[in-house]
């Protein structure tokens, strides 16, 4: 009788830990499917790692314990730059499309002006300066945090890009000022 109860008590935590395991999986895949894919990355290594973490805990292992922080930590950073290297090339793959869209409205029947798609597209790159110069910030972030030649290539990837918007930016605001400036002394000429 005794075993019985033993067996079925054991058959309850067994159980118990499938359904948590089950749900954690779920949760998982419900972050990858919302476009949450660095916070379901943090949570499988959590995961990985989480009896072991238990284990030394119990045990009064700190050395082992920081060890194994200092690799969860290691990971998380890497899941970190993967996911800046992946938001500024969406970022730039954004833009593009847009200027491609944009573009393509230029000159057909019902399309918008040179001047209305000029002005769209310094909009759409203003917007993705913002989000770039975002992304260099956290890109700095993780190289602080984990200085390593691909840390830093991502922080160059947003330097770069930021860079190329900027000298997009001032490019579009000069033409606009000759372009000013040159209306304003044909109108005088032809007074």
């Amino acid at each position: 009788r005794k075993a019985a109860a033993e067996k079925e008590a054991q058959a309850i935590v067994d159980r118990n830990k499938r359904i948590a395991e089950g749900m954690a999986d779920v949760r998982i895949e419900l972050l990858r499917q919302t476009g949450e894919a660095a916070e379901a990355s943090f949570a499988e290594i959590d995961a990985k790692y989480a009896q072991l973490l238990a284990d030394l805990q119990a045990k009064g292992d700190k050395d082992g314990e920081a060890t194994l922080r200092k690799l969860i930590g290691l990971e998380k950073a890497d899941v970190v730059l993967e996911d800046l290297r992946g938001k500024i090339q969406a970022a730039m793959d954004e833009l593009r499309g847009q200027t491609e869209f944009i573009s393509n409205q230029v000159g057909i029947p019902g399309g918008i002006t040179p001047v209305a798609a000029e002005q769209q597209l310094q909009a759409a790159r203003e917007k993705t300066l913002t989000q770039l110069i975002d992304l260099q910030k956290q890109a700095q972030a993780a190289y602080n945090a984990k200085p390593s030649p691909e840390t830093l290539a991502a922080l160059r990837e947003a330097a770069v890009a930021v860079g190329q918007l900027q000298k997009a930016t001032s490019n579009y605001r000069q033409e606009v000022e000759q372009n000013a400036a040159s209306v304003l002394e044909n109108f005088f000429l032809d007074l």
